[in-house]
């Protein structure tokens, strides 16, 4: 019978500070990804099998240097049966080098060559093998001028001669890691992810399993990237708090992962909260050389795109799959949408929902009154709206349009100084009033000669619920990506 999760926390209490050769090296990062990171950071561990059918493991933490006080690991212990205990130790003992064994050879590993200041570890021993697997999740600390300081908390799992390290990354303390499409109301929990289209990509050297915490009010639908390859399963993040396996024994490697959400913000909300992978993160993702921003309503949001549910349901759209999305990635082009099903450029009856009045000024209009600041400016932004003023509008589509398309150029240019702005239209509209207004807005504003055009899209309202099809987007795409290219950059250079 296995000992009783007592007797092991008998074993494991008398933690110590201890400085000895065990036989499993440190599963170190390279030196250049440790500079410049945490204060203090968990850099491995090594094992020690003993004779009694029992073993020792001891953690390896690196600080940033030696005028920290008060070192420790905090240590959730979780053997396969019984009940999860954590332990607080506390350590006084900075090391300048330590050593391991491999292959009968004992060496001397520097903090220099880890890539810290200084070194300090933790030991558990007296472990029964027959307790396995056992997790250990372990988080160094210290203190910094009387202010604690926390390092990345990492999982360690041992079972037989399989030893993995996880280390689970709260997105919120690494924004600098992460990069992020769309615009992102800045969430104390993590990445706030609502417009269609927004999401988050990052890099990481890894193996095994891939694992990401979301956040979600309602069920978001998101395409996942790996290494710039869209793969085939379609990610769920249900209503709720959960974590998700969104990669599978994966071989070691370096690797690029980008999730971008199908659904649209009518629907859900979702926050993207941490990583858990077997590895580290790299550096965030560099910008491509041009940011377009879309700004629209249910076409550009993908409505009705995807097969088998009902036309204009929350698990109908895919924003991934809509001519704005694949317009960028034709252009090799960063993106941001900020679009909903039903907007229209102007005011209904009651004086709401206005795309310009109430929704392009702020960076989340369902979370917050909080006006958007952006980090980068949009080098172009393409417009498709029109076709809920013409149906929804009529009251003052006739006299107010056009005037109301010039001012929200105008206040699109306050954000966006040197923005080339686009008015695609004509994908569900095709009356000769409407192409004449849009004439009237850009040769309003001046023209291409004043980095303002337009250009029309196929007509098609044989879709879901009259919506163009995803044969139209992606035709509708080519056209808007190939005008991009010839009349707005080469005429631009």
């Amino acid at each position: 019978m296995k000992k009783s999760l007592y007797r092991l926390l008998c074993l494991v209490l008398p933690l110590i500070l201890l400085l000895s050769a065990f036989s499993v090296p440190i599963s170190a990062e390279d030196k250049a990804q440790r500079e410049g990171s945490e204060k203090v950071a968990l850099l491995g561990f090594q094992r020690s099998l003993e004779s009694d059918g029992t073993y020792a493991i001891r953690f390896v933490a690196g600080i940033a240097s030696d005028e920290y006080t008060e070192l420790g690991m905090e240590i959730v212990v979780r053997p396969s049966i019984g009940m999860a205990s954590k332990l607080k130790i506390k350590g006084e003992q900075l090391l300048s080098e330590i050593k391991e064994t491999a292959g009968g050879v004992t060496r001397a590993i520097s903090a220099d060559e880890l890539g810290v200041e200084a070194l300090y570890t933790a030991v558990i021993d007296g472990i029964p093998e027959d307790l396995e697997p056992m997790t250990f999740k372990v988080t160094p600390y210290c203190t910094d001028a009387g202010t604690l300081v926390e390092g990345v908390e990492k999982t360690i799992i041992l079972e037989g001669d399989k030893m993995t390290i996880r280390t689970e990354y709260a997105l919120a303390d690494h924004k600098d890691k992460i990069k992020i499409y769309g615009r992102s109301h800045p969430a104390t929990s993590g990445i706030a992810c609502d417009f269609s289209a927004s999401g988050i990509e990052f890099n990481a050297r890894l193996s095994g399993d891939v694992k990401i915490k979301v956040n979600s009010d309602g069920t978001s639908y998101y395409t996942l990237y790996i290494n710039g390859e869209r793969q085939e399963t379609r990610l769920q993040f249900n209503n709720g708090t959960t974590e998700y396996t969104i990669a599978k024994d994966l071989a070691e490697g370096d690797y690029t992962f980008k999730l971008i959400k199908q659904s649209m913000i009518d629907y859900t909300e979702s926050v993207m909260m941490s990583l858990d992978i077997s590895g580290t993160l790299l550096d965030k993702p560099a910008n491509k050389e041009l940011l377009i921003e879309f700004v629209g309503d249910s076409i550009t949001c993908g409505h009705s795109l995807v097969a088998g549910y009902g036309a204009g349901s929350n698990e109908s759209f895919d924003a991934t799959a809509a001519f704005a999305y694949l317009t960028a990635e034709k252009l090799g082009a960063d993106h941001s949408l900020i679009c909903r099903s039903g907007w229209a450029l102007l005011e209904d009856a009651s004086g709401n929902g206005s795309v310009a009045t109430n929704i392009y000024p702020y960076t989340s209009y369902i979370r917050t009154n909080e006006k958007y600041v952006p980090s980068r400016k949009a080098d172009i932004v393409v417009i498709h709206l029109g076709t809920n003023d013409v149906n929804y509008r009529k009251d003052t589509y006739g006299s107010q349009f056009v005037n109301k398309a010039k001012a929200f150029i105008e206040s699109i240019w306050e954000m966006n100084p040197d923005a080339k702005i686009v008015w695609a239209y004509g994908s569900m509209v095709n009356s000769a009033d409407f192409k004449a207004k849009v004439d009237a807005i850009i040769s309003g504003l001046g023209g291409a000669a004043n980095g303002v055009y337009s250009v029309q899209l196929p007509y098609d309202r044989s879709g879901g619920l009259t919506h163009p099809t995803a044969t139209t987007h992606a035709t509708s795409a080519d056209i808007l990506a190939n005008f991009i290219k010839r009349t707005v950059i080469d005429q631009g250079e």
